[in-house]
């Protein structure tokens, strides 16, 4: 996936992220303040109102996409870390059930040598 914006390094953390989502948030309240002192069309100036409220929203929306992927994160590291126990406990009762499928073998040969006598 193509990033959007360049950064100087491959991954940027929460606070620069937060940080960038605030300043357009300025940016785009700065620029509506000043829709009013422009010389432009009634048109122009409900266009770029517009386009303020649509950034707005972006925004929004991206802060709360950020929300849910961190928490989709923490319930795969979870999921992940259950599956890893799970996995585990699945080798230990493998591994038991093979001993006692040894055990039986050995068991088996036993009475199987009393017999014969």
């Amino acid at each position: 996936m193509r990033t959007l914006v360049n950064y100087n390094q491959e991954r940027i953390d929460d606070l620069e992220r937060s940080g960038d989502r605030l300043h357009t948030m300025g940016i785009a309240q700065t620029v509506e303040c000043q829709i009013d002192d422009l010389d432009f069309s009634e048109s122009a100036k409900k266009v770029m109102r517009l386009c303020c409220s649509q950034m707005y929203v972006i925004l929004q929306q991206a802060f709360f996409l950020e929300d849910e992927l961190a928490r989709t994160r923490a319930s795969l590291r979870d999921e992940k870390r259950l599956n890893l126990a799970l996995e585990i406990d699945n080798k230990d009762l493998q591994t038991k059930y093979a001993q006692q499928c040894k055990e039986i073998r050995s068991f088996k040969r036993s009475i199987n040598e009393l017999m014969e006598k």
